[in-house]
């Protein structure tokens, strides 16, 4: 199959790789790493502390189990387009209380795309890193993506944040999602069709990073022996 590019943005690394078998439609795993606690914080299930722990959606039922060898043997895959977009699980009630939790829906209406799960078992068979073509910073690589949407604020929200940029603000958060989604896009109603910075311009700013070194590009530098 041809290359696909796969970016981690944990890492902030840029990967080459071919998925050779994909698991089944919706048997993307969820994975997280286990914590202290000995429980997985996403399904609550037993795990061994501190190492990533994988599960998948029950067939047939609700709930979530251990992903099976069935599933681990292969790539998980999930159109997030197709399974979170077409939902808005967000009312007018919930709104005025946590309003956050509305503009989820209107980010996978906007960005769309594919999640895939790559597992240990698997590498090697089902999938491998043909190149690592850059590794760069989490830092400038945010403060990259920061910049260009700070840029496009047209109406002067993050003016009123404070001169220094504080991603933690409620403020900040809420110029922030205003402006990658528009005023509209942060509503109940307007989460089918957001506005605010085009989706071209957000992927180039995913993207300048990895293009140059520039930091006048929004490039970042090539993280050494990795």
């Amino acid at each position: 199959p041809a290359p696909r590019n796969i970016r981690v943005v944990a890492s902030t690394t840029r990967l080459r790789g071919y998925p050779r078998h994909l698991a089944r439609p919706r048997r993307y795993a969820f994975c997280n790493v286990c914590g202290a606690d000995g429980r997985d914080p996403f399904s609550k299930l037993r795990c061994t502390p501190n190492e990533y722990f994988c599960t998948c959606p029950k067939p047939f039922s609700y709930g979530l189990e251990a992903c099976p060898d069935s599933v681990t043997s292969k790539v998980g895959r999930e159109n997030i387009t197709e399974t979170f977009s077409r939902y808005q699980s967000c009312s007018w009630d919930k709104f005025m209380t946590t309003p956050w939790q509305c503009w989820s829906s209107s980010v996978y209406r906007k960005t769309g795309g594919m999640w895939y799960s790559t597992f240990l078992a698997s590498e090697g068979t089902a999938w491998r890193v043909v190149e690592v073509t850059k590794v760069v910073n989490k830092t400038c690589s945010d403060d990259s993506i920061y910049s260009t949407v700070e840029a496009y604020d047209d109406i002067g929200c993050f003016d009123g944040c404070g001169h220094k940029r504080n991603t933690s603000s409620a403020c900040w958060v809420g110029c922030f999602y205003r402006t990658v989604l528009g005023a509209d896009g942060m509503l109940p109603s307007g989460f089918a069709n957001p506005g605010g910075i085009p989706y071209e311009d957000l992927a180039d700013a995913w993207d300048a990073p990895f293009a140059s070194e520039d930091p006048r590009r929004g490039g970042c530098a090539a993280v050494p022996g990795v």
